[in-house]
């Protein structure tokens, strides 16, 4: 008998873990909606425009550098269930450098589209994760006296992660803007193949700022939530 509780008890155990899987994985859905949690699904274009300066931090010659764009926005699409994603266009606005000029900064290898989006909620904290893993993500930039550095993702650092934060979420980046917001919290970036050798190995983008779809006058004026 004995035996037997001790089988029906592994059994019970392999259930309710079995159990607890399939609502974690449920859980990690999500739905994009129009407005607020009661809103109707949104598919279509979306813009992030930055509301503080994004920075890339980085090292050249040992020593600490900045290089610093005062505005960027992204645009793109994405299904109201996070399928479809596609970052196709970023755009800079006055950057510049502690240690020298920019003379060119963009993204390339334009357009993103391997990412995974997530409800996935932590306390004090984000609504939802949005995770870039497109090989060909990277960021290049020109300095004078340095020549051209380029960061992205590789085999050490495979993945860009975006924090997303609901328009009422009292822990967003800004809470005096009433807007979705999508934050990268000091992300490492690995340094790429035809970069000088006076820039460092890794790199860390920092910034945040609003994330809106494209409203029916065709401006990006849609307030989005994110919801499981």
């Amino acid at each position: 008998m004995k035996t037997l509780a001790r089988i029906a008890a592994a059994i019970l155990a392999v259930v309710t873990a079995l159990s607890l899987s399939a609502t974690g994985a449920a859980a990690s859905t999500i739905t994009i909606r129009r407005d607020d949690a009661g809103g109707s699904p949104y598919s279509g274009g979306f813009r992030f425009d930055s509301l503080v300066p994004m920075t890339l931090n980085l090292q050249i010659l040992g020593m600490n550098a900045v290089v610093q764009c005062d505005s960027i926005g992204l645009n793109g699409n994405v299904g109201s269930d996070g399928s479809n994603f596609v970052l196709s266009a970023v755009s800079f606005g006055n950057c510049t450098s502690d240690i020298g000029n920019v003379h060119s900064i963009g993204f390339e290898g334009l357009p993103y589209t391997q990412a995974t989006l997530r409800y996935d909620p932590l306390p004090g904290g984000r609504d939802g994760v949005l995770i870039l893993t497109d090989p060909g993500l990277r960021i290049r930039f020109s300095l004078s006296g340095v020549g051209t550095c380029g960061y992205g993702l590789n085999g050490s650092i495979p993945s860009l992660t975006v924090n997303l934060y609901n328009p009422d979420n009292p822990n967003r980046p800004d809470p005096s803007v009433p807007e979705a917001q999508a934050e990268i919290d000091n992300a490492p970036l690995a340094r790429q193949p035809g970069s000088s050798l006076f820039c460092s190995s890794t790199a860390v983008l920092d910034g945040y700022g609003t994330l809106k779809g494209l409203g029916g006058s065709g401006v990006f004026g849609q307030t989005l939530y994110f919801t499981p």
